[in-house]
């Protein structure tokens, strides 16, 4: 029996796992399976049969990334606008 379209894909993908996202949040930005860009071509090979857009898959992999401890514990810093020394009127250079 031949299979659809959207059954071949499925099927496809499932054959092309996704490499897991970089360690960002301590300096990573390369596929910690093989050491190239990512995400890796085998990432975006699964993505693209799932019909997933490669920026939100992106985007959504990197956010689900936990957090490191001191992620929240920053300073509370407000923007004030006289500190700003570039683009305002008056500001140095």
């Amino acid at each position: 029996m031949a299979l659809t379209e959207a059954e071949r894909l499925e099927r496809i993908a499932s054959l092309i796992p996704t490499c897991p996202p970089p360690d960002v949040w301590n300096g990573m930005d390369r596929c910690p399976n093989h050491g190239g860009r990512w995400p890796c071509a085998q990432t975006e090979a699964n993505w693209l049969a799932r019909g997933l857009d490669r920026s939100e898959a992106q985007r959504a992999a990197l956010d689900a990334l936990p957090k490191p401890a001191d992620y929240y514990a920053g300073p509370d810093e407000e923007y004030d606008p006289a500190e700003d020394v570039r683009g305002s009127v008056g500001g140095g250079f």
